[in-house]
């Protein structure tokens, strides 16, 4: 659900409430806000990546993660999550959270954001085409390869949760209430396992 009019929460560093405020005015003024990211990857350790529609206003006909989403007043972060893969691929799966994170995502898009990741086997039973030109399973190889090049087709954030998998330095700050962020922890295990 895309909206100038939507509501955000808008939150501190600590990730407490500080207000609600309209998403174009939190864009506008570079209000902190939440945000998720679910990576999904097929049974052979593809994953699935999402072309942008040309109607989002932030990197329209790019390639993202399968899912980034804001989370809604009210909401969770595991509920924002499971609604943006229901609302825009129809996917029901089992994902956990493998990371809490901060990042200035471009211009005045400010989020402490959390990425999720499930397993998904097949094409999703539908896409939402105000949000989703098509999406489509990559090698990860062939994803780290897109991720390696700046202004390439992948969104600066998808590029540094990619990076992050591929364990490769990242503007990712791991989120932990009540210190400054650090460096995320890289991964145990390549995305491929």
């Amino acid at each position: 659900m895309q909206g100038s009019s939507e509501l955000l929460e808008v939150i501190d560093e600590a990730d407490e409430v500080i207000g609600k405020q309209p998403r174009r005015i939190v864009h506008t003024r570079g209000l902190l806000h939440r945000g998720v990211h679910v990576a999904i990857r097929n049974s052979i350790g593809e994953f699935l990546l999402q072309r942008r529609s040309e109607s989002k206003d932030v990197f329209p006909g790019h390639l993202d993660i399968a899912l980034s989403e804001h989370v809604l007043p009210e909401e969770t972060y595991i509920d924002a999550a499971v609604r943006g893969l229901t609302e825009e691929f129809g996917i029901s799966t089992a994902i956990k959270q493998v990371l809490k994170f901060r990042l200035d995502y471009s211009g005045n898009d400010r989020h402490i954001s959390v990425l999720f990741e499930g397993v998904f086997n097949g094409k999703p039973p539908r896409i939402d085409s105000a949000e989703i030109r098509e999406c489509s399973y990559y090698p990860f190889e062939k994803v780290r390869e897109m991720a390696s090049i700046s202004g390439g087709e992948l969104c600066p954030w998808a590029r540094e949760i990619v990076n992050w998998y591929s364990r490769i330095s990242t503007s990712l700050r791991e989120f932990s209430p009540g210190s400054s962020f650090s460096q995320a922890p890289v991964p145990e295990a390549s995305p491929g396992r």
